[in-house]
């Protein structure tokens, strides 16, 4: 279990790098809609604010990883329902945007089911 863990939190970790790099760049497409004017100014910075609040809560977010401790976990399932209910603890606290726990559930799920296959 400890490996599986281990392997667990770091594919984890990519899974959160790729969900900041899909924030950025659909902020990008967000800039090119504003250029074209298919979507006010007001439209942009609205929706840059938020993803960009998301993107700092990812960061703080991979602090939490390279801390958590997998220890004390009997299953994958175990572990990855704590780092879970850690995140939504987290996300609530520091009032982080709510529709970020959502694309991290999903790639928790989506680590648990390849390790599982593994």
């Amino acid at each position: 279990m400890k490996t599986k863990a281990h392997k667990f939190l770091s594919i984890l970790k990519m899974e959160l790098e790729e969900i900041e790099e899909d924030l950025k760049t659909l902020l990008e497409i967000y800039r090119c809609h504003e250029q074209k004017h298919e979507i006010t100014n007001y439209v942009l910075q609205e929706n840059s604010s938020l993803i960009q609040a998301e993107i700092a809560a990812l960061r703080s977010l991979f602090k939490f990883l390279d801390t958590f401790s997998p220890e004390g976990y009997e299953s994958l399932e175990a572990l990855a329902e704590g780092v879970l209910a850690k995140f939504k603890e987290l996300i609530k606290k520091k009032e982080y945007p709510q529709a970020l726990y959502f694309l991290i559930e999903r790639r928790v799920q989506k680590v648990v089911k390849y390790l599982a296959m593994a």
